[in-house]
């Protein structure tokens, strides 16, 4: 029994023995972050030293929470924000400053670190770039590019091209600006020589990206009038142009008569850039017993080349001809059952919605229903019909002078068309013209001031930029003046647009000038060109609504003028001379110059 007593002794003692000898963990000396990221796309770079951990968040990251990853040497616990953190597991909120502990478990020893928050919007970027008239005694308004591209252009007056200029820029967030390798701070301003291209490169001082940009400094573009060239066939009369939509040149229709012949004929030629050149055969109209008169172009979607005169095959009846292999007659020749009253001008023009040819005319002849009427012809594609059109133009009174039909001109679009009309004692009327030729009407007897009516010499519907129209009209109040309105289709209403122009309104009540007028589709630049009783004059309207003129010595003309955009913003002026011979300006903006072209 003695014996088992001290064998059981004898083991406790060992094993008391075993226990108390076992070694405890020792301190490594340690405590401190190896790597810590708030995310995988988040890296955070740690300062040993400084004791900070710097991460860079994205602007686009909206959110404050995270769950950070992290190393640390052995035995080493971590806090963040005051939450003890797994690494992977433990979601937290991080701040700009908020505290990140590392405690040592076998020793005394913490580390505190304190996170640093960068943001970045991951991108370089140039803001704003301009030309302060505060900076540059050249300028009378700020200039700045239209938007910021990697390249620009700016625009500056006359006087300020190619001078040393003041130049402000602004980049976007952590950016830093080099202009033409200088450093600026970004709202800051710097002095440049406008005759070379101006580099600007804007670098994230975060992430390190970069972007370049080159501004250019041109001149405020004027436009110019250029004289194309003259064009000639035999002697000509009654001239016309128009553009052709299709391939966006000017063509021209006019009355001629060459050597030998008795009667004028009808040509149409079109301008290919540099020359006139004639569409078809010369002399398209039958004038072997009469005359013709007064050929007017219309064009079809298609790109058809249609013409109306007068006379020719049917004496003082409109005929229409198709522009195919050669000039074929549509329809019948004189089509309108009574004669044309030609003193002022009466629409043709092809239909965008129909494609049909449709005329507007006023019959001559008296004791027969058309006289002084406005009537309605079209070409069903196998012939003509002719209807007298009532109802939403003023009635003609018993003595057929109030209210008779003097002129309408028309204007076509992709998918519209317009006229704009003139009554006896009456102001001014705009229609649609729908697809069967009935009328909605968009403004009745407009009397401009105090006018008794309006007048239809010169009368002319013309399409702005965003299908806007204009219309320019004789004005009787006062001394009398050529106006340019704009059509106010929601109030039903003209609306003055810039001042007028000098007019003579003569003896008889007719208009002694000659004006020609369109308006550029692009800019919404007016421009007029006239024949003010001394010379011919070509003005427009500036950016204060008064009228100027281009300079230059133009040739006196004899005619009606013809002024017509193409859809490009390229004008173009057409009238006979003195000489009787056809003679082409251009309006366009002068050449453009930018520094290292």
């Amino acid at each position: 029994m003695k014996k088992l007593l001290s064998l059981a002794a004898c083991l406790m003692a060992v094993t008391v023995v075993a226990v108390s000898c076992t070694p405890k963990d020792k301190p490594d000396g340690k405590c401190e972050l190896t790597a810590f990221s708030l995310s995988s796309s988040i890296a955070g770079t740690i300062d040993a030293a400084a004791k900070t951990i710097t991460v860079v968040i994205p602007t686009s990251v909206t959110s404050d929470s995270f769950t950070p990853t992290f190393t640390v040497t052995d035995y080493d616990v971590v806090t963040i924000g005051g939450t003890p953190a797994t690494s992977g597991e433990t979601s937290v909120t991080v701040a700009d400053g908020t505290k990140v502990i590392v405690a040592d478990e076998v020793s005394a020893m913490t580390t505190e670190y304190t996170i640093k928050v960068v943001s970045t919007d991951q991108k370089a970027e140039l803001v704003a770039v301009s030309f302060k008239a505060s900076d540059n005694t050249l300028l009378s308004e700020d200039v700045a590019p239209d938007a910021i591209a990697s390249e620009m252009v700016v625009r500056v007056p006359g006087e300020a091209f190619r001078q040393e200029l003041t130049v402000t820029v602004e980049a976007g967030f952590n950016d830093e600006i080099k202009v033409n390798n200088e450093a600026v701070a970004s709202g800051s301003s710097i002095k440049v020589d406008t005759n070379f291209p101006i580099d600007i490169t804007v670098t994230d001082s975060v992430d390190g990206a970069t972007a370049k940009y080159v501004l250019k400094v041109g001149k405020i573009l004027d436009y110019v009038v250029t004289k194309l060239g003259t064009y000639a066939e035999g002697t000509m009369n009654d001239l016309s142009m128009s553009i052709n939509p299709n391939d966006n040149l000017p063509y021209i229709a006019y009355t001629r008569k060459l050597d030998g012949e008795g009667n004028w004929g009808v040509s149409v030629a079109k301008w290919n850039g540099s020359s006139f050149s004639l569409v078809g055969t010369s002399g398209i109209a039958d004038v072997s017993s009469r005359g013709a008169s007064k050929p007017v172009l219309a064009f079809a979607k298609d790109g058809s080349i249609y013409v109306r005169y007068f006379g020719g095959e049917v004496a003082s009846k409109p005929t229409v001809k198709k522009f195919e292999a050669d000039w074929t007659l549509v329809g019948t020749a004189g089509f309108t059952p009574h004669n044309n009253s030609t003193t002022y001008p009466h629409a043709f023009f092809i239909h965008p919605e129909s494609g049909k040819p449709c005329v507007f005319w006023c019959g001559s002849t008296k004791k027969v229903e058309t006289l002084r009427t406005m009537s309605f012809a079209t070409f069903d594609g196998s012939e003509w019909s002719s209807t007298i059109v009532t109802g939403v133009i003023p009635a003609l009174a018993t003595d057929q002078s109030t209210g008779n039909f003097w002129t309408s001109v028309s204007m076509v679009n992709k998918s519209k068309a317009y006229i704009a009309s003139q009554f006896n004692n009456y102001g001014y009327y705009v229609h649609e013209v729908n697809a069967d030729g009935t009328l909605s009407t968009i403004i009745e007897n407009y009397v401009p001031a105090d006018a008794p009516h309006g007048l239809p010499a010169n009368l002319q519907l013309k399409e702005g930029p965003d299908g806007a129209l204009y219309v320019l009209a004789a004005v009787r109040a006062g001394d009398g003046s050529m106006q340019v309105f704009t059509v106010d289709q929601e109030a039903k209403t003209l609306k003055t647009y810039g001042s007028g122009l000098p007019l003579t309104i003569g003896d008889k009540g007719g208009i002694d000038q000659d004006f020609g007028f369109a308006v550029n589709p692009v800019d919404g630049l007016v421009v007029v060109a006239w024949d003010d009783s001394e010379s011919t004059t070509f003005s427009y309207l500036d950016d204060n609504l008064q009228w100027a003129f281009f300079p230059g010595d133009f040739d006196d003309g004899t005619s009606p003028f013809f002024v017509e955009f193409d859809k490009d913003g390229n004008g173009y002026i057409a009238y006979l001379n003195d000489a009787k011979t056809v003679v082409l300006y251009k309006v366009a903006l002068e050449p453009d110059i930018l520094p290292g072209e």
